[in-house]
């Protein structure tokens, strides 16, 4: 535990140093945030910019983030370095990923309550929100390190995220966008889309008008989905990680 929370206060202090890191992961949710808030109308549409919202947060401040430092520490031999240490695979990997997390954990409760008192809403059931926000922070985490494991350089990164980032705000736009009875199956399974469908039965209610129970049960089968896909991506990436840089 102490090892996850020394390696997390170093890379927290090295985030904020890198002014590009910090543009990804801060200015470029705020201002889409921001963006959206000031151009739609007041009570309109709030659950579909709380989703947008925490989609763009799962792109830029964990996928891009996570994904970009993991492939710098291993190009700098961080990661090798850590590994020779008592420290284990998992508390290397959480110290590394927490910064990320705990950025998007702020944003996102910064940018829905924003959303919240812009357009005069709240949410139905906060609490499936929440659930939303920690399924997609864990989803997230477990996508960049996949991702990390296909990228060779730092620089490649604008390349190996797109598919990911693609897949997860094409998935969710396509859920908000669509009819709940009208998805199609393979649209829960891009992540985004599972996302999509937590957020919106967390702002507008289950879409019976049922209580708590209603909505947790409503929420469950995207849950599932989520829950599923960050099993295979840490399945996949337990597999795939790779520790040390290329030749």
């Amino acid at each position: 535990m102490m090892t996850t929370v020394a390696l997390a206060r170093a890379e927290l202090v090295m985030l904020t140093r890198n002014r590009t890191a910090l543009v990804n992961a801060v200015l470029v949710p705020f201002a889409l945030g921001i963006l959206w808030i000031v151009s739609d109308p007041p009570g309109k549409f709030a659950s579909f910019g709380a989703v947008l919202q925490l989609l763009v947060l799962i792109a830029f401040t964990i996928l891009s983030v996570a994904t970009t430092t993991l492939v710098a520490r291993r190009g700098q031999h961080v990661l090798e370095r850590w590994r020779l240490s008592t420290a284990t695979n998992t508390a290397i990997l959480a110290g590394t990923l927490t910064p990320a997390l705990v950025l998007f954990t702020g944003q996102a409760t910064l940018l829905l309550a924003m959303t919240a008192y812009a357009t005069g809403s709240a949410p139905d059931r906060p609490l499936v929100l929440g659930i939303a926000v920690v399924l997609g922070g864990a989803f997230g985490c477990a996508l960049a390190c996949v991702t990390a494991a296909c990228t060779r350089t730092v620089e490649a990164t604008s390349v190996t995220l797109l598919p990911a980032t693609t897949a997860v705000i094409g998935g969710g736009i396509w859920a908000t966008t669509t009819a709940p009875g009208e998805l199609d199956w393979w649209v829960p399974a891009t992540g985004g889309g599972a996302i999509a469908g937590i957020v919106r039965i967390g702002w507008d209610g289950a879409p019976d008008g049922a209580g708590l129970g209603g909505a947790i049960g409503a929420a469950l089968p995207h849950a599932a989905w989520l829950l599923a896909l960050t099993a295979v991506a840490t399945a996949i990436a337990a597999h795939s990680f790779r520790w040390h840089g290329r030749a």
